[in-house]
């Protein structure tokens, strides 16, 4: 089937398969009542309801892009490009969920982040961002060398990398770094802003999850059960991330159009109790 044979068959695989196929087709279902419940949203806060149009559409690009990786069987530069697309599914997402949470943020934390900060965790975001690429690229060189060596060869699947894996390797270094700059910078705000606390506190747990899978996969070989651990944790670190950066903004004493038909709204509403 598709240029493969019978002998070829893996039951796990397949099961693997029709699982991420299922749960793709339930991601697609929720998009489109998310959509359409965004609807009446569309006068008091616009974003909501054109951010949850572009989750829908990336959710159908999505399902395009993975129904061409299976085909081609998993070609080269296109399990990158899926996970890239993953990840703005994930950051849509996330800002349509804020956004309809916007007001409530404003009036539970005061508007007093400085511009450092929100710079701190753009750049923490974009570094990660960059590593998760270089990571989804390593994933790829492994799927070829795994064909070429089989599986009983997996301790020596690192050795074959090139320069890219030793890059990825490094990349861990400047996130802890900025991590940690921006943590320490960030300390007069944990007791008056609990939401950057929290955030901070979940992605320096990430970040400690990921390094110890990076090493366990270095120095073990890496088991099966590591790799998609360690993008499953990569994909947590980066919305933590996002979360972070955005609320950051949303705090920063900025307020849009937006922002104003918004908070006209709830004082109608406040009004009319």
């Amino acid at each position: 089937v598709a240029g493969r044979e019978v002998a070829d068959f893996e039951a796990f695989k397949t099961w693997v398969e029709y699982i991420n196929r299922l749960l793709g087709v339930l991601v697609g279902f929720f998009s489109i009542i998310t959509a359409v419940l965004s609807y009446r949203m569309r006068k008091i806060v616009p974003s909501v309801f054109f951010l949850s149009l572009a989750g829908l559409l990336l959710v159908i690009i999505e399902g395009g892009i993975g129904a061409y990786v299976v085909r081609t069987h998993l070609q080269a530069g296109m399990v990158t490009l899926h996970m890239v697309v993953a990840l703005a599914i994930f950051a849509v997402y996330l800002s349509a969920i804020l956004k309809a949470r916007e007001g409530d943020l404003k009036d539970r934390y005061k508007r007093n982040i400085p511009g450092k900060l929100k710079w701190g965790a753009l750049a923490l975001l974009v570094i990660t961002t960059v590593q998760i690429v270089m990571g989804t690229q390593v994933r790829e060189a492994i799927d070829l060398i795994a064909v070429q060596l089989g599986e009983g060869d997996r301790a020596n699947w690192i050795s074959q990398l090139g320069a890219g894996y030793d890059w990825h390797s490094l990349g861990h270094y400047s996130i802890l770094g900025v991590f940690l700059w921006l943590a320490i910078q960030m300390k007069d705000f944990y007791q008056s802003h609990a939401i950057l606390k929290n955030l901070v506190i979940a992605i320096g747990v990430f970040i400690f999850l990921e390094v110890a899978l990076g090493l366990g996969m270095h120095h073990l070989g890496i088991p099966a059960f590591m790799q998609p651990s360690h993008l499953l944790l990569a994909s947590l670190l980066f919305g933590a991330e996002f979360l972070l950066m955005r609320v950051m903004m949303m705090l920063s004493g900025e307020s849009g159009s937006e922002d104003l038909a918004y908070d006209n709204q709830r004082n109608k509403e406040v009004l009319s109790h």
